[in-house]
């Protein structure tokens, strides 16, 4: 309409144009539905624009909302508006007494009177719904008088027909909701046709069914999340309404279920690379950008699998004594109470934090889906600590990846032999040696305002004497070369992983404090929620 409404046509030439565009959106649809593999019979009811086809008339108004005629929408830049005739009648329910009482404000059995014929009209069987006359006392309500001087009723050709109200089509924002859905869209044949095979999940849901959900209850930029992800359907459904209207939707699926590698993930890829597939194959790259991003939780599975009990020699010996034998002995009750506690305690499922050295290369193993056998995978400590501590993140920064020269002073004070240095480029990418240090920084924000500096480090020295001095060393000069210590104002809490001096670059001003990642990465992984 917005075209059309700079060459302002006539209002027959606009009518057969829509009535075209409705036309060529059924031969589309159908080759769309025909396309899928699914019946057109059982499919052709389910089409979006089944509502909108009734919108079939069209006329002028001003930017005030006044009916203007064609001749004269150019010279007022009037605008287009698409509408329906549609039924006046009041529901056919039981009534007040007042609605057939032509003396009362609200009676609804009245006979308008034809512009043209100057005769009575009929009125609808149950009356109308809306009263005659305004009401000076409800200046806000409408009646057919008001409606008809704003032209909203529509006037048969004589007094025959039952006058109707406009319906504009820009007044609908969407399609009233059912309470029951009736729809037989074959989401299996959906997901044949994308992998090329039939059964790969047990009846699957067709995304246009789920897309209809989405349209009732949701916005254009809302975030649709659904607990039970099963097929992807739903992130489907997403991915097209954003593809078809331009919305900027986004969804969250969870799912523990191991399809969700062979079916769910493939889908929500399947469907961002093109709209339509046939027998595996996409049949249009009709693409749209999005970034997809899947988060693997730790399974009880996995937890038990990553297990390690360690006993010592003394241990053993101690459980093996006499005295320890017996029913609610020592080894009974250290069995049932203690042993997993104390033998698991370094255990990579458990947090073992002398691993903290290098942050970047915890391992975990990790249950591959669909069998009993178990890979080994490294896990993401520094996402995983955002979670926990409710960091919403303002920035990420690239890895800085550091070299250092030592000396001691007369003193035997160990200091730097000259400045650090930046490797950069190519050369940054191989594994650090024990010659260099590697630090990354997260910084945002708690749910309880506090702003939040998260500085992770590679500590090439472990926990050596010698070796913890180097890296605390390092850390330092990073962090003032950095300028952290001149943004102390910015900052309320800093966390770093291990043992640092930090606290000793505070000034007198400086209220900012010193959290070890290790402590409260364990606290909140394992505490206890309150009753």
């Amino acid at each position: 309409m917005s075209s059309l409404n700079q060459t302002y046509p006539k209002i027959a030439e606009i009518e057969n144009q829509l009535k075209a565009l409705y036309e060529r959106h059924k031969t589309e649809y159908r080759e769309e539905i025909e396309a899928q593999g699914l019946e057109w019979e059982d499919e052709k009811s389910n089409d979006p624009w089944k509502g909108p086809f009734n919108y079939n008339c069209v006329e002028f108004r001003d930017e005030f909302g006044s009916l203007v005629e064609e001749n004269s929408a150019k010279g007022k830049q009037a605008r287009i508006l698409v509408w329906r005739e549609a039924d006046s009648s009041m529901p056919a329910t039981k009534q007040a007494l007042s609605t057939k009482d032509k003396d009362h404000p609200n009676w609804r059995y009245y006979r308008p009177i034809h512009p043209v014929s100057r005769k009575p009209c009929p009125h609808p069987k149950s009356g109308w719904k809306f009263a005659y006359a305004d009401d000076a006392d409800s200046p806000e309500r409408r009646s057919f008088i008001s409606l008809d001087r704003d032209g909203r009723i529509v006037w048969g050709s004589d007094e025959l027909k039952v006058p109707q109200l406009k319906r504009f089509l820009h007044e609908v924002e969407t399609n009233v909701g059912k309470s029951v859905f009736t729809d037989y869209s074959d989401g299996e044949k959906q997901t044949s046709a994308m992998f090329g095979k039939s059964g790969v999940f047990l009846a699957p849901k067709h995304a246009d069914f789920v897309s209809r959900f989405i349209q009732h209850a949701a916005r254009q930029d809302s975030t649709i999340v659904d607990c039970f992800g099963g097929s992807g359907s739903t992130a489907h459904a997403v991915i097209r309404l954003n593809r078809d209207d331009k919305g900027t939707r986004k969804f969250v699926l969870a799912e523990v279920g191991e399809y969700f590698n062979t079916v769910l993930k493939p889908r929500v890829l399947k469907a961002l690379y093109s709209r339509d597939w046939r027998s595996g194959k996409p049949i249009s790259r009709e693409g749209i950008s999005s970034f997809v991003k899947t988060l693997c939780l730790e399974s009880y599975e996995d937890t038990l699998n990553n297990l390690d009990l360690r006993r010592s020699d003394d241990q053993q010996t101690l459980l093996e004594h006499a005295e320890s034998q017996g029913a609610d002995k020592f080894k009974e009750q250290y069995n049932l109470r203690y042993m997993l506690d104390v033998e698991s305690r370094e255990s990579a499922s458990l947090l073992n934090i002398d691993w903290f050295t290098d942050p970047t290369n915890y391992r975990l193993k990790v249950k591959i889906p669909g069998s009993d056998e178990s890979r080994e995978a490294v896990i993401d400590l520094q996402e995983t600590f955002n979670y926990l501590i409710g960091l919403k993140i303002q920035h990420i920064s690239a890895p800085h990846i550091l070299t250092a020269g030592f000396e001691r002073d007369s003193e035997g004070r160990l200091r730097l032999k000259g400045r650090l240095k930046e490797i950069t480029g190519t050369a940054a990418s191989p594994r650090e040696s024990s010659s260099s240090w590697w630090f990354r920084t997260v910084t945002g924000t708690t749910l309880d305002k506090r702003k939040i500096l998260v500085i992770w480090r590679k500590r090439p020295g472990g926990e050596t004497p010698e070796g913890l001095e180097k890296d605390n060393l390092v850390l330092d000069e990073w962090f003032v070369k950095m300028g952290y210590s001149s943004k102390d104002s910015e900052f309320d809490l800093i966390y770093v992983n291990g043992t640092n001096n930090l606290e000793n670059l505070k000034t007198s001003d400086d209220l900012w404090k010193v959290r070890l990642i290790e402590e409260d990465f364990k606290r909140l992984m394992f505490e206890e929620a309150e009753a």
